[in-house]
């Protein structure tokens, strides 16, 4: 992975009035048998020379699989064919208003002979090598974010897909693996759920039959419905990962265009790029919410994971006062926060939670 290298590059993707900026950065495995591939490069604030992988900055309005391969062959020259899966996601907070969301894929297939056209001037030369000595070179990586979880991935220590949160360069990073999504990618996580409403989601599910058609999206489960603190009028909520967002929203206009109350819009969530969907399955409003983010680093989710294990802490009388809170026209993230004491924008403090678990 890279850091950002081109200062316009990073504003691209900055968002106007957030006070938030959310860089994305794409970077490729590529392997030739037991070698792999490493590109030596200098960034302006690098005081010397390092190996990495080959990747850099998406650009504005650019999918995550063309910017990978236009990096890779602006920096030596290969033809990504084919994408493969994503080795692991990278979420870095540099300072409370600065973030960078890294995605390190594995590349199935290339073609191609090293050439250098790096429009930043910042790579030296590319080479393979063998694994041991990439390890050896990627152990002087200058920064954690970079160093550790490539270190994990190519010694088989974490699981592929997994997310590497760091607050800070200087601070031990959250891992977390894709397992931790696994059930809330399921109708079943719904079936407890002891309410009409509860029921009704569960047949808007099976009627629109989304978790199948939307199944290369990893679409899961979010929002009140799957806590059980929903009210009335509360939507059934599925978050996405969308690598390309304007195919997603292709897609789901061919799929859904025709529901009652179709609606979609592309906003900018804290930074980060999204698109929201909204129609009406058998009587339950539902709600999509997708970003070029695996939903493993996405608030909604985050959101949801924290406030399990907070009512999990709080019992059912945090469960019935949070409905009272959201009956009463309270958000649920701002309602959370004030019922369990926890100060700052409520957001934010859960998502932090999220990662280092509710008191006890």
């Amino acid at each position: 992975m890279q850091k950002a290298k081109g200062a316009g590059q990073v504003a691209a993707l900055q968002v106007a009035g957030s006070g938030i900026r959310h860089t994305f950065v794409v970077a490729a495995l590529i392997r030739r048998e037991d070698e792999i591939l490493l590109i030596r490069q200098q960034g302006r604030n690098d005081v010397a020379p390092y190996w990495a992988i080959p990747g850099g900055v998406v650009e504005a309005n650019e999918s995550l699989e063309i910017a990978l391969a236009r990096e890779v062959k602006e920096e030596c020259g290969l033809i990504v064919q084919t994408v493969g899966p994503l080795a692991y996601v990278a979420w870095v907070e540099h300072s409370p208003t600065v973030r960078t969301t890294a995605l390190i894929y594995e590349i199935e297939a290339w073609t191609g002979e090293f050439t250098f056209a790096d429009p930043d001037g910042l790579v030296h030369e590319a080479a393979f090598f063998a694994l041991d000595a990439a390890v050896a070179q990627l152990m002087a990586l200058p920064y954690r974010s970079m160093r550790e979880p490539i270190l994990a991935c190519l010694r088989g220590e974490s699981v592929a897909g997994s997310a590497w949160v760091y607050r800070g360069e200087e601070n031990d990073p959250f891992v977390v693996p894709p397992g931790e999504a696994v059930r809330w990618q399921r109708v079943q996580a719904l079936v407890d759920v002891n309410s009409e409403r509860g029921r009704a989601a569960v047949h808007a599910l099976e009627t629109s039959t989304l978790l199948e058609n939307l199944a290369d999206f990893t679409p899961t489960l979010i929002g009140t419905i799957p806590l059980g603190i929903e009210t009335v009028r509360s939507d059934l909520d599925v978050a996405c990962f969308a690598p390309n967002l304007a195919d997603f929203a292709q897609k789901v206009r061919v799929l859904y265009a025709a529901m009652p109350k179709f609606f979609l819009k592309e906003k900018e969530v804290r930074g980060v790029p999204s698109v929201l969907v909204d129609f009406s399955c058998a009587g339950v409003d539902v709600q999509i919410f997708a970003q070029p983010q695996p939903v493993l680093v996405q608030y909604g989710y985050r959101h949801l994971v924290v406030e399990e294990r907070l009512l999990a802490h709080g019992g059912a009388d945090a469960v019935q006062e949070i409905r009272r809170r959201k009956a009463f026209g309270a958000k649920t993230e701002p309602a959370f926060a004030e019922l369990f004491g926890l100060n700052g924008d409520a957001y934010e403090v859960l998502w932090w939670l999220s990662f280092v678990g509710a008191p006890s």
